[in-house]
C-alpha cells in the first residue's frame, strides 16, 4: 500500500523531532515532539592530553616537547 508524504514524514520521522505538515497555508498533520533528543554535541568525559604552544615559541622548546597529544595553536 503506498502511503502519502505527510503520513511517511509523520511515521518515519525520529521521536525527537516535531513534525508539521503543511498544505495550502494550512497545517494538517502535527506530531509533536514524544522525547528530548540526546545531547551528543558534550565533550567526551574522559581527560584529553593537550600541548599548547604560541607561535613565537623557540624550536628548541618544540622540540623537546612530547610526541603525545594534541597540538592547539593560540
Amino acid at each position: 500500500m503506498k502511503q502519502d508524504v505527510s503520513s511517511a514524514m509523520t511515521k518515519n520521522a525520529p521521536d525527537f523531532c516535531s513534525v508539521y505538515v503543511i498544505a495550502k497555508t494550512k497545517a494538517i498533520v502535527v506530531r509533536q515532539v514524544q522525547r528530548p533528543a540526546a545531547n551528543t554535541a558534550a565533550p567526551p568525559k574522559v581527560p584529553s592530553t593537550h600541548v599548547v604552544f604560541s607561535p613565537h615559541m623557540a624550536q628548541e622548546q618544540m622540540s623537546s616537547m612530547p610526541d603525545s597529544g594534541n597540538i592547539l595553536i593560540n
